[in-house]
């Protein structure tokens, strides 16, 4: 499923009353009167008197839960694996993004899954990885075949969620990675990422869509900015950061800060969200394929600091980066109950060595790899 680009990548209240809840649910929106900051103590909000058709939140009361991720099946698959409970509570009952890929149902999965959580009015988070060239050649080589292919995909995601309220994270890597591809490409991604967000602000009224900016320690947040404006994050809801990545959600928001205000510069106003699928112990240095000794972070939730929408796990916990690190003979997206179990626990995968940590991308030349580390 995702692998990055390259090395470099990749509460406020507590409500208890009955009585309390009621006059929660009776506000028009759940925004804080000072800052417009999103609030939550946890994945589930009050959901707004008065909806609006263009937020998401105002129509929701929490986070869906998608019932046929990967953990899920593999918890119901497995019923007597002593280590299903674990995984079940700390990660396949969690509200979880599904990604698509590309796939010819694409569109009918999207309306599927929009259908699903808009009949319990929980907000649904789906994150489109499809561009052409995608990831470089590297561990999620794949994507559409030609710009006009992609098109018309984002044609098919964008009206299989229609009016229903839901998130997208466009995107992953590619603004962030896009100086591994000659100078024409980069330009089609400029284009092909802003046909998306124009498309699902026409054909989703209802969906608020982050295009992915790489994480707090790959592109200089003035770049980072131009890059976003170059697609479109004007008519978007924002940018989002740390997609399948590990580092600190504190370092994260002060970057989104300084990419915000690099925006603010050009005359955007844009906010952003942050994966915190597996950040709850950060790496400090470029690791980003299956490190290990990583654990799951906060779980999903509104808010979190000023200017920060949401904390959401864009990545499933568990699914692998790719053959490398603690997750070496797993191909990239596929879910090992041994790396959600690590990521739960104070124990890493069976069999792991620290010495077989070489991150290597598929076609890497191993003894270059040993020379130079």
């Amino acid at each position: 499923m995702l692998a990055p680009f390259g090395p470099g990548r990749r509460t406020r209240r507590a409500v208890g009353a009955a009585a309390i809840l009621a006059v929660a649910a009776f506000t028009a929106v759940v925004i804080s009167p000072t800052n417009g900051e999103l609030s939550s103590n946890g994945p589930t909000w009050p959901m707004a008197a008065h909806p609006t058709t263009d937020n998401p939140v105002s129509r929701t009361n929490g986070f869906y839960v998608d019932q046929h991720g990967q953990p899920t099946a593999w918890v119901r698959d497995n019923p007597h694996d002593p280590r299903r409970s674990l995984i079940a509570e700390g990660i396949a009952q969690r509200p979880v993004a599904r990604w698509f890929l590309g796939g010819w149902d694409d569109a009918t999965s999207a309306r599927e899954y929009a259908t699903a959580a808009a009949r319990t009015h929980r907000l649904p988070i789906l994150v489109a990885y499809n561009i052409p060239r995608r990831d470089c050649g590297g561990y999620s080589a794949g994507g559409a075949p030609t710009p006009a292919a992609y098109r018309s995909w984002i044609d098919g995601l964008a009206a299989g969620i229609g009016s229903r309220p839901a998130v997208v994270v466009l995107e992953p890597d590619a603004l962030a990675g896009l100086t591994c591809l000659p100078a024409a490409w980069q330009r089609e991604y400029d284009r092909l990422i802003a046909y998306g967000v124009d498309r699902f602000r026409a054909a989703s009224p209802g969906t608020w869509v982050y295009v992915d900016a790489g994480h707090a320690a790959w592109v200089p947040p003035e770049e980072m900015a131009e890059r976003l404006r170059r697609a479109h994050v004007a008519n978007a809801r924002g940018f989002a950061l740390n997609v399948s990545n590990y580092r600190s959600t504190d370092a994260n928001v002060e970057y989104g800060h300084a990419v915000a205000d690099a925006l603010a510069e050009k005359g955007i106003s844009s906010r952003f969200l942050v994966d915190t699928s597996r950040n709850g112990r950060p790496t400090e240095d470029a690791q980003w394929c299956n490190p290990p000794g990583q654990r799951v972070g906060q779980v999903p939730r509104l808010g979190g600091a000023n200017g920060l929408d949401m904390q959401v796990w864009a990545r499933p916990p568990g699914e692998s980066d790719g053959q490398c690190g603690v997750g070496a003979t797993l191909r990239a997206g596929e879910f090992s109950p041994a790396l959600a179990y690590s990521l739960l626990t104070e124990s890493d995968p069976p069999g792991w060595r620290p010495g077989l940590a070489l991150g290597l991308r598929r076609g890497a030349d191993l003894w270059a790899v040993l020379r130079t580390s």
